[in-house]
């Protein structure tokens, strides 16, 4: 039986399942450090009895010029005195608890293995992000295997020195175990959804995510603007809550069809089932892969890297060049000018790299081998 520590910071909603899966798995004592929520930037922590073992971290930040450095109080003594044999950290740079762990891992001679999404908050070309890519020869070279969110951080981090043969993608997936058996159930709620808020057909595109301004709903609210100029029947629909909701509400006010639908966690299904387009104007990543399992084509540029294993232009949806409102437009107008042949068309792809692919299933198949087997 491996004992295993595995290191994060909240535990979405979306992300429950997974270790409850995984803490199931023949051969494997997980245990689960986490923190508790105490700031609100739209993005929820999971309320309520977990079914796995967890330990109860305090993460304290502090923020230097650009960076932002991070501490897991608690963290490093639940190492020391839990005699663990495999640990399971996130390529956090900037987590200098993660920096600590995976020192004393080598030492002791634990196993480590790193989970990273690729992504890189920094803009590229810029100062900040050449200081920082300066330690990631050394962090990324720390843990002894680092599964990927896609294979675009896959070949990111073989770029910046991470030998090929320690780096293995893991698809990022979500839970759809009880979309399948809810399915008929969820349909039919989407279409009294629609039907109850659409006087007549018309197109809807959606986004689902956090109120924040790196998620450029503003791109999304100016582009709609012109696709609705032209078409009466187009409707935009927002889900969510954060920091920043005033403030896109207050841009959407001088436009018409735009609704604001606050927070929804359980029950979101039947809002992109509903929808015609999944919109993502920014950053992101399972949103897609939800919208993608109910069908529904996306629309994206530059998101968590995931983008690209799952949407393919004029395939499973639409791409748009980053922060261009022009570029974004041209697939809102593609999207809703196309026949409903090609939307099946596009969303059948979808779904069956969701089934097939890209869910919390396969996720827990990866990890499980790579925890137990894959030394």
């Amino acid at each position: 039986m491996a004992k295993v520590l595995f290191c994060t910071n909240i535990i979405p909603p979306y992300r429950t399942t997974f270790y409850e899966k995984l803490s199931a798995c023949d051969g494997v004592n997980l245990t689960v450090a986490h923190y508790k929520k105490r700031l609100e930037d739209g993005r929820p922590a999971a309320e309520g009895n977990l079914n796995f073992n967890t330990k109860r971290i305090c993460e304290k930040s502090i923020r230097i010029g650009p960076y932002q450095l991070l501490w897991q109080k608690g963290l490093i003594g639940e190492f020391l005195c839990g005699k663990y044999d495999t640990v399971v950290v996130s390529g956090t740079i900037g987590n200098v608890s993660v920096w600590i762990l995976l020192v004393l891992a080598k030492i002791t001679k634990v196993k480590t293995l790193m989970w990273a999404c690729g992504w890189e908050s920094k803009r590229e070309g810029s100062l900040a992000l050449k200081v920082k890519k300066l330690f990631y020869r050394l962090f990324f070279s720390l843990p002894d295997k680092i599964l990927t969110y896609s294979k675009k951080a896959n070949n990111y981090l073989n770029g910046l020195g991470v030998d090929r043969r320690n780096l293995f993608t893991c698809f990022n997936g979500i839970e759809i175990d009880n979309l399948l058996k809810e399915e008929e159930k969820i349909k039919f709620q989407a279409d009294s959804l629609r039907k109850s808020i659409l006087s007549s057909d018309g197109t809807i595109f959606l986004y689902v995510g956090a109120m924040l301004l790196e998620k450029r709903i503003d791109l999304l609210i100016e582009s709609f603007s012109s696709v609705r100029g032209k078409y009466e029947n187009a409707y935009l629909w927002i889900i969510g809550d954060g920091p920043d909701l005033n403030h896109f509400k207050e841009i959407a006010e001088q436009h018409r069809n735009i609704k604001f639908f606050g927070r929804i966690v359980d029950g979101v299904d039947p809002y992109f089932c509903a929808a015609d387009f999944f919109v993502l104007p920014g950053i992101g990543g399972l949103a897609l892969n939800q919208a993608l399992f109910w069908r529904t084509p996306c629309i994206v540029s530059v998101a968590d890297g995931t983008e690209d294993d799952l949407v393919y232009h004029e395939e499973t949806g639409f791409r748009f060049i980053s922060g261009s409102v022009d570029s974004l437009e041209e697939c809102l107008f593609s999207a809703i000018n196309s026949s409903r042949a090609k939307r099946e068309e596009l969303g059948n792809m979808g779904r069956e790299i969701i089934v097939k692919r890209s869910n919390v299933d396969i996720m827990v198949k990866i990890f499980h081998y790579h925890l137990l087997k894959g030394s």
